[in-house]
């Protein structure tokens, strides 16, 4: 019902507008626009305003009783349906609002929150000057004890580098998921959150570049398998998939049938031995102790297996820098730590040159924690009802989203982590609600009044959310003809 003191109260406001030659009218479409279609109203009740010739003042009580009489057509009050549809369909969004935020982004926040202040309190300052370490594992499939099994027929294979020269049809990342299978559900598994780690496009990549020789990326098998960083990954997925093609060839494939598997043979056996000399090279890393895998000008890349056990029993990422600093070339834990007090020295030296790049380099250090644990909770959930869907498209929309408002930050707006995680949270994963402003009208309620309850926050956030829906559906622009 539209009430005389609502009139009133809106009296002021619009003597105001009137005297800037403004109006308000709803949005076209809106729900508000259908309760202004719904309300009856007659410009001719207006009074003059005493002692001033010419101006007229609305008649509160005549614009009052039109408004709420009923429809003598329909026998209700139009403007009474159309305010609680309004009312209803407001507070059903306040509702879903309360719903989505307590049961998913809330737990989604304090989660990564958790997840990357344990993460920065286990790793220690290492970027100053730009030095990092970087943290090499084997891809989590070779990690599995089931990979020997699948190997060892093909083994031993002497080194050769055929040509590629395979002419696959266009595949699916599915139909590509369902080639690297093996049907055994553990390994399986593990191969599953590889692909989740590396990405679908590094693997529609690689068989373009191997399977289908789209491009001249790459002439030969050792051109593709030789590179540092990315060969063993590239090993194990052509073995994974070759393997597959010698016995189920995929449909339409642009060679004959002995040609394609006498390649995938080679290609399948090539791989094997690559993995098995990897693997080998693993064991002695660790046999021996190899901390260092490579430096480079200012990185030091480390080997997992040792890396890790070297940090718990004392070591320190600034006995690398130290090292790198020096040029020592030292490789192993047993020559890194006959050298710690020198290599330290030389570390606290140079850092003490350079103590106002600590801050940036923690910074960096902390986006790409935020960027590793957000990847991570993305590849594992399933799904959310008002947020992101478990759809690779949609995976990867929001990865896309968190990485654009990251970039947005800088060293001196992330020390409220809870406020960085909250943020980047919501304009990412939770991107298709308006969830930030809402919780943090309740932060700020609760920071303004500490003895307020949760439940009390949370209904002025209503009330303010349900304002700026409200506010949102009318322009105020200059009225015509005046």
């Amino acid at each position: 019902m539209l009430n005389r003191e609502s009139l009133e109260a809106a009296l002021p406001l619009a003597e105001l507008m009137d005297r800037a030659n403004l109006v308000v009218r709803p949005r076209d479409g809106s729900p508000l626009a259908e309760l202004v279609a719904a309300t009856r109203s007659d410009t001719k009740f207006a009074l003059p305003v005493e002692g001033k010739v010419g101006e007229v003042m609305p008649s509160i009580f005549d614009i009052e009783y039109i408004a709420n009489t009923p429809n003598p057509a329909t026998g209700v009050c139009e403007h009474d349906v159309a305010l609680d549809a309004l009312v209803e369909l407001g507070v059903q969004g306040a509702q879903g609002y309360q719903q989505v935020i307590k049961n998913g982004v809330i737990p989604a926040v304090l989660e990564l929150q958790a997840n990357v202040a344990k993460a920065m309190q286990d790793m220690p300052v290492s970027a100053l000057l730009g030095m990092e370490v970087k943290i090499y594992d084997l891809p989590l499939p070779i990690k599995s004890p089931a990979i020997e099994g699948l190997i060892s027929k093909w083994l031993p294979t002497p080194l050769a580098s055929p040509a590629l020269r395979m002419r696959c049809p266009d595949v699916t990342m599915d139909e590509l998921c369902d080639l690297m299978k093996t049907g055994a559900a553990g390994f399986d598994s593990e191969v599953t959150k590889w692909v989740a780690t590396k990405g679908e496009s590094w693997f529609l990549q690689l068989w373009e570049d191997i399977f289908q020789t789209k491009n001249d990326r790459f002439d030969k098998f050792n051109d593709a398998v030789g590179d540092r960083d990315e060969g063993l990954d590239r090993s194990l997925a052509i073995f994974l998939i070759a393997r597959k093609l010698v016995d189920d060839p995929v449909e339409g494939t642009s060679m004959s049938l002995p040609a394609l598997k006498s390649l995938a043979s080679e290609y399948r056996n090539q791989a094997a031995g690559r993995i098995e000399r990897a693997m080998d090279d693993w064991a002695n890393v660790k046999k021996r102790d190899i901390l260092v895998k490579r430096t480079d000008d200012k990185c030091v890349t480390v080997n997992e297996v040792v890396y890790r056990p070297w940090i718990m029993a004392g070591g320190s990422n600034e006995l690398l820098f130290g090292s790198l600093a020096k040029r020592t070339g030292f490789i192993t834990t047993k020559q890194i730590d006959a050298a710690a007090e020198d290599l330290k020295a030389a570390w606290m030296r140079l850092a003490a040159t350079t103590k106002a790049t600590e801050r940036t380099q923690r910074f960096l250090q902390l986006k790409e924690m935020l960027y590793s644990e957000f990847r991570k909770s993305v590849n594992e959930y399933k799904g959310d009802a008002d947020g992101a869907d478990a759809s690779a498209y949609e995976r990867e929309k929001v990865l896309g989203l968190f990485r654009t408002e990251l970039a947005k930050f800088n060293a001196n707006n992330v020390d409220d982590l809870y406020a960085v995680c909250l943020k980047l949270i919501c304009r990412s994963r939770f991107y298709k609600i308006e969830c930030e402003g809402f919780i943090q009208t309740m932060m700020k309620v609760e920071q303004e009044n500490p003895n307020i309850s949760a439940r009390e926050a949370s209904t002025i956030a209503i009330i303010e959310y349900i304002s700026t829906w409200v506010a949102g559906q009318f322009l105020v622009v200059p009225a015509a003809g005046r």
